[in-house]
């Protein structure tokens, strides 16, 4: 599955690549932060989906805690 987000709030290109590395390295996701246009892309497996959002929430609070997300429809 994958899913887009509106992320605002990262302070500089530097902040959004680190947060962007982090959360590639959590198990079968892949996902792409996008500074520029403050778009957050994640894929992960359909049946693990809602925990890698759980553990994505929790790594961008961590690393950005000025930093919201929004699910894009």
């Amino acid at each position: 599955m994958t899913k887009m987000y509106s992320i605002e709030g990262i302070d500089c290109a530097n902040c959004a690549k680190r947060l962007e590395d982090t959360l590639n390295k959590i198990p079968e996701t892949q996902v792409r932060l996008s500074f520029a246009t403050e778009r957050l892309r994640i894929t992960a497996p359909d049946e693990h989906f809602d925990a890698v959002m759980k553990e994505v929430r929790r790594v961008t609070k961590i690393l950005e805690p000025d930093a919201v997300m929004a699910e894009l429809r």
